[in-house]
């Protein structure tokens, strides 16, 4: 045991006995080859010895059952105020330092390799502040409230609320931080919050609410729905499905709707698909070279705006009084309409595009309209391109068939029963309707890579209703 003092003695003499191994006691200059140094200093600029320093990765993640970081990552500052951190790997890290109630909090530094020093600019310490705030699970009681982890990237925080949501990190240096608030119950979302604590502050995030989880893709199994769809989620369809009478389905921008077998919609309900101009709704089939079925609505009144109809056997089969399709697109299907009866009120299909539309194995047109009086039809601006089969219109009532362009598709019918005989007389489609025949050019209308914005020599710019562009960036509004 003797032998063993006197050997520990011999190499505490050699080597010298410190608990900071990175500093030569007798002159304080620096003996790390690489790593991260600099200085901390207080409020009249005079070095600050004793001050802990830790340095963290600013991805670090704290818990509640592993708080040490390890010693290399860790110092105290000198006489000098100079800290100095060995062999620290390449990336970014944050920097703390504390003594009694003054700290620093030094963020984003810059590790290129690890076989340079990096010299961190002189950190001030000031008066520690707090945050505080209370976390609230709605449906959740109080006594649930504290089943939340809360904690600082990049620092050694973590905690937990107390019963109620009450939560509180204290002595915290000023500086900018984000906050993680993460449930421990998977039906609620985890919640980020950017913020910035000045020197001595206290700063009240009063009480945050934390959303409910959604999933981004929803599978519909019922064969009845109503409600709201989106924004911005993925519904995909398992079996035909319904809108009750009495009901309202309301689909909002962003939301996909995905067949994923040949189903029917039927909307016996009401139903209102408002997409944006950014943000279009899409109806499509799970697989592209597959089709789904048909949209099959009754309702009294129909609105389609920005939306997408991809992959359709059928299409739109609209029964209603009112309906007004804008600015939709139809392509890659078979039809564009299966029919449009009944309509008592008014149709107004504008500012559409259908394009890339094949005929079905019977060689069904893609369009066919009947219509009874008093109804009114605005059909116009439409822009109808790459289309292997045509478009029937049977009207009854008063119509306006105006400022519409076909491409590369076969001859639009028009007719109309011959009130003193059974014969049809078709529509004239000549200049008086300005119904053009030339490619509108759009910006790219490739598969995968659609852009409808007309090009600049676009023969649909400005010869479209009241002078207006056609297509589904038009402006004009009956």
């Amino acid at each position: 045991m003797k032998t063993i003092l006197i050997l520990g003695l011999m190499l505490c003499l050699f080597f010298g006995c410190s608990d900071n191994p990175t500093k030569n006691n007798e002159d304080n200059t620096t003996h790390i080859s690489a790593g991260v140094k600099g200085k901390l200093v207080d409020a009249s600029n005079n070095p600050v010895s004793g001050a802990i320093v830790r340095l963290y990765p600013v991805d670090y993640v704290p818990s509640t059952t592993a708080m040490k970081i390890r010693a290399a990552n860790l110092d105290t500052t000198d006489d000098e105020g100079v800290y100095e951190i060995p062999n620290v790997d390449t990336g970014t890290y944050n920097i703390e330092g504390q003594k009694d109630t003054l700290g620093v909090f030094i963020d984003s530094i810059d590790v290129p390799d690890d076989t340079s020093i990096i010299d961190v600019p002189p950190g001030q310490l000031k008066k520690l502040g707090k945050i505080t705030g209370i976390t609230h699970m709605p449906g959740q009681s109080d006594t649930n409230q504290v089943r939340v982890n809360i904690y600082v990237p990049g620092t050694r925080r973590i905690t937990l609320p107390n019963i109620g949501g009450r939560f509180t990190f204290d002595l915290m240096p000023a500086g900018r931080y984000q906050i993680i608030i993460n449930p421990t119950l998977p039906t609620y979302n985890v919640k980020i919050l950017d913020t910035t604590l000045n020197a001595g502050e206290t700063l009240d995030l009063d009480t945050i609410f934390i959303k409910v989880y959604e999933p981004d893709t929803i599978d519909i199994l019922t064969t009845v729905v109503w409600g709201t769809w989106g924004p911005n989620k993925n519904y995909r369809i398992y079996t035909d499905i319904e809108v009750p009478l009495g009901k309202e389905l309301t689909i909002l921008p962003g939301t996909k709707v995905i067949f994923a077998q040949f189903y029917n919609i039927i909307v016996n309900g009401s139903l209102t698909c408002k997409g944006e101009d950014s943000n279009f709704i899409v109806f499509k089939h799970e697989f592209p070279q597959d089709t789904w079925n048909t949209f099959g609505i009754t309702a009294d009144t129909i609105t389609l705006e920005y939306c997408v109809f991809e992959n359709s056997k059928w299409g739109l089969s609209l029964h209603a009084n009112r309906a007004t399709i804008r600015k939709c697109i139809f392509r890659y299907g078979n039809r564009l309409i299966d029919g449009i009866s009944g309509i008592k009120d008014s149709l107004l299909f504008y500012n559409n595009i259908i394009h890339n539309m094949t005929m079905d194995v019977n060689g069904n047109h893609n369009f066919q309209i009947f219509t009874r009086p008093p109804a009114y039809c605005i059909f116009a601006n439409n822009v109808f391109l790459n289309n292997s089969v045509g478009m029937t219109g049977y009207w009854i009532s008063s119509v306006l068939f105006r400022n519409n362009c076909f491409f590369n598709c076969q001859e639009p019918l028009m007719r109309c029963p011959d009130s003193t005989s059974s014969a049809e007389v078709q529509y004239s489609l000549d200049s008086a309707s300005m119904t053009l025949y030339e490619n509108p050019l759009f910006v790219n209308d490739s598969t995968g890579n659609e852009d409808y914005h007309l090009q600049f020599n676009s023969p649909c710019m400005s010869t479209g209703m009241n002078g207006t562009d056609m297509g589904i960036y038009s402006t004009y509004e009956p």
